[in-house]
């Protein structure tokens, strides 16, 4: 038996050594190649965004047609105060007009007075003598 001594192998032992096999580590990367890893979220709703861009365009719209109308109306008031002197000529003339009338008026009245009635035509037929 004492050769079965003899023909073992002494044992060594090995420390650190783990029980698997490590890769090696890769090596370091710049920022250029890594790329940017965002957390991932929830979707929100589309709808929002949606009538609120409605609710800024029928805010525009509104504003435009305000911005139309002071214009239109500053426009307006400019013209009038350029023909101001022809309203109040026109105005002038109106009133000779009315008075002239009233007097036309009036002279017809007077005519319509002196003509004579139906009795006064019958009565001046009679009087007349017959061709």
């Amino acid at each position: 038996m004492d050769q079965t001594n003899e023909t073992k192998e002494p044992k060594t032992e090995i420390k650190n050594v783990p029980a698997t096999p490590q890769t090696p580590p890769p090596p370091p990367a710049t920022l250029a190649e890594v790329p940017p890893v965002a957390p991932e979220t929830p979707k929100k709703p589309v709808w929002p965004w949606i009538l609120g861009g409605c609710l800024i365009l029928l805010v525009l719209f509104l504003a435009g047609i305000g911005i139309l109308g002071w214009l239109g109306v500053r426009s307006v008031k400019n013209m009038i105060k350029q023909y101001e002197p022809t309203i109040n000529q026109t105005q002038q003339n109106i009133d000779k007009i009315n008075q002239e009338a009233s007097k036309w008026q009036e002279t017809s009245r007077q005519m319509r007075d002196s003509l004579p009635g139906p009795e006064e035509l019958e009565k001046m037929q009679a009087d007349m003598p017959n061709p």
